[in-house]
């Protein structure tokens, strides 16, 4: 992965414009497996595309730029980061999932994959299918994504918008590619739709700002996997203590409160430790070139938002057969060993 410092070679809003064509692809196309037995495909197209897109986008960069070897103590800064605010993210997700299930009804209720008969290239994958998903949400995708937008996208925001704001604007734009290229209608699994956007904006935001902290795209990695990590392994136990409290009960807003703060003295901490320096903003003329991206990504939001809207008012007339989505994958994670 490249140096998340920003490069004269690269053109201006290519690796943004990738990002978001890749964005709307892979919506796309889990939109199109959701109802179908295919489950790991959907894992490996997500790869396949975001690395894709990255690969376009490189062709930018000057190959001999050299990275920045980050600090390993910055590593375990940032997945202390991303599990800070971990809880919040959640707390935020289950909190839009409940105000659109109170507007527009429930969503569908998801296909177990164990009940999937799961197949690749002729190959049974079925009795894997668990670990592969795992695998494939907690390191392969982060992996590829925060070469994507950690070590291209949040090098040419920083140029055009300054480093706070293009900072900023990296971790909200990923969140929105992490919302929209999350396979749909399978649990468990990452979440996915509209409910997860703003869990995942700021999920996003740690992980951007843990790259530009560190100078380096793997603390972003780092951050990624450690948020995956949890929501995987620990969002059934989350919700078994908190899920039955109200939102702004006092449990749920301590735990959120200590987390938050933990975040933030990890950010603080590699901030000092790395001697973070912000970096020049560009010519205004240049964020012109922003104009393609953000309309795509625009798009995008708003047919997810329709797409999301219509599937919940489908579903309504059939309350016994759905749930919210976050009680759903709570309930599979509690069924793996």
């Amino acid at each position: 992965m490249h140096n998340s410092t920003p490069s004269g070679n690269r053109r201006a809003g290519q690796a943004l414009s990738m990002a978001a064509i890749a964005a709307g692809a892979l919506f796309l196309i889990q939109y199109t497996l959701a109802e179908t037995d295919i489950v790991t495909l959907r894992y490996a197209l997500a790869v396949l595309v975001t690395g894709g897109a990255a690969l376009v986008a490189r062709r930018g960069v000057n190959p001999a730029a050299p990275g920045h070897a980050p600090d390993p103590v910055s590593l375990v800064l940032g997945g202390l980061a991303a599990l800070g605010i971990w809880p919040a993210a959640w707390w935020l997700m289950d909190l839009t999932n409940t105000g659109l299930e109170d507007v527009a009804g429930r969503l569908p209720q998801p296909q177990p994959i164990t009940q999937l008969a799961d197949s690749l290239a002729g190959l049974d994958l079925q009795p894997a299918a668990y670990e592969l998903g795992v695998a494939f949400a907690v390191v392969l995708i982060p992996l590829v994504g925060a070469w994507l937008w950690w070590g291209m996208a949040l090098p040419e925001l920083e140029s055009l918008l300054g480093s706070r704001r293009g900072t900023w604007a990296a971790g909200a734009l990923a969140g929105v590619f992490w919302a929209l290229s999350g396979p749909q209608g399978i649990a468990p699994a990452m979440p996915w739709g509209l409910a997860s956007l703003g869990g995942y904006v700021l999920a996003g935001c740690v992980a951007a700002w843990s790259a530009a902290l560190a100078r380096s795209a793997w603390a972003g990695f780092a951050a990624q996997f450690a948020f995956a990590y949890a929501s995987l392994a620990w969002a059934d136990d989350l919700f078994r203590e908190l899920g039955r409290k109200a939102h702004w009960d006092p449990a749920w807003l301590t735990v959120i409160l200590l987390g938050g703060f933990g975040a933030f003295v990890a950010l603080q901490v590699m901030r000092y430790r790395e001697g973070y320096v912000p970096a020049r903003r560009e010519p205004a003329r240049r964020l012109a070139r922003l104009g393609l991206p953000l309309v795509i990504v625009a798009a995008a939001i708003a047919i997810m938002a329709a797409l999301d809207v219509d599937a919940r008012q489908g579903s309504a007339a059939n309350p016994a057969a759905a749930s919210s989505q976050a009680a759903q994958q709570r309930n599979e994670q509690a069924q793996q060993p």
